[in-house]
């Protein structure tokens, strides 16, 4: 019961995220990489300089599609096997791929 309250809470919030711009690294951001691979991010805790980017890469063959809330809400389209998204930062967030919401994720952002 806990799980179904959960995933609409989820899903709620995601309903009022837009959709994410791809994010183009500057001079003097960094670009840091997680791995969709075997229904896990890799890493799934992931520590940021304000203004870097995230990139994630999809290495799995389910399909995923990546929403973040608590901070910085972003909603990416859904990725295919070798797709990808970036973002840049300037807050922490959580997020969770909203076909799979066991996965979840985090950017801090020092």
């Amino acid at each position: 019961m806990a799980r179904l309250y959960f995933s609409l809470f989820l899903i709620s919030l995601l309903i009022s995220c837009a959709p994410s711009k791809t994010a183009k690294p500057t001079n003097t951001s960094k670009v840091h990489i997680i791995e969709i691979l075997a229904s896990q991010f890799e890493p799934s805790d992931v520590t940021v300089d304000s203004g870097d980017v995230v990139k994630w890469i999809n290495r799995d063959s389910a399909a995923h599609q990546l929403a973040g809330f608590y901070g910085n809400k972003f909603q990416s389209g859904i990725l295919g096997y070798g797709e990808s998204v970036s973002r840049s930062f300037e807050k922490s967030t959580s997020y969770v791929c909203i076909i799979h919401p066991e996965m979840l994720g985090v950017v801090r952002v020092r």
